[in-house]
């Protein structure tokens, strides 16, 4: 560890990655988004990345929980009726995948906002909903907005999470 402008800095790889205040973040890893006879499926795309991806994503799961890494799921959630999407979200749904919008993209209540089956949150995980989807076609990168709006929320102070020495 070094001080930097008065601030303790974590240096190493073991003081970086502490159980004590690390996190396993897993986002939008949704039945719309990942699953067959979710949206993305039903619109035509190949999930075949998305489901190698989950006996992966799931043995790092289970890794870090053995080590005491807390897992966090950011779990995208649009309200019925739309009542969270920005209209020029609606019209890039719209108009890029071809959504109906009668349909909607992971309403909160319906098999497609679930978690997939394989990683499903346990009673001690958290889980925060966010009312807006990341969007990597922004100038930021991908996540970005996710990751900012979900540090200010949902780790620090109440679960130790933390980029940097308390």
């Amino acid at each position: 560890m070094i001080e930097v402008f008065g601030r303790k800095v974590f240096t190493t790889l073991e003081e970086l990655v502490d159980p004590r205040h690390t996190a396993l973040v897993l986002i939008d890893i949704q039945n719309d988004f990942c699953s067959p006879g979710g949206l993305m499926d039903e619109l035509g795309n190949d999930l075949s990345m998305m489901r190698r991806m989950i006996p992966s994503v799931r043995r790092v799961l289970e890794a870090s929980r053995e080590a005491g890494v807390l897992p966090i799921y950011i779990q995208n959630s649009w309200l019925p009726a739309h009542k969270a999407a920005s209209g020029s979200w609606l019209r890039f749904m719209v108009v890029r995948y071809g959504m109906d919008p009668a349909r909607g993209c992971t309403v909160e209540g319906t098999w497609g906002s679930e978690i997939v089956s394989e990683l499903t949150p346990r009673r001690d995980d958290v889980v925060v909903k966010k009312w807006r989807s990341s969007n990597p076609r922004r100038a930021t990168p991908p996540f970005t907005t996710t990751t900012w709006w979900c540090s200010r929320t949902a780790w620090p102070p109440t679960t130790g999470i933390s980029t940097r020495p308390r």
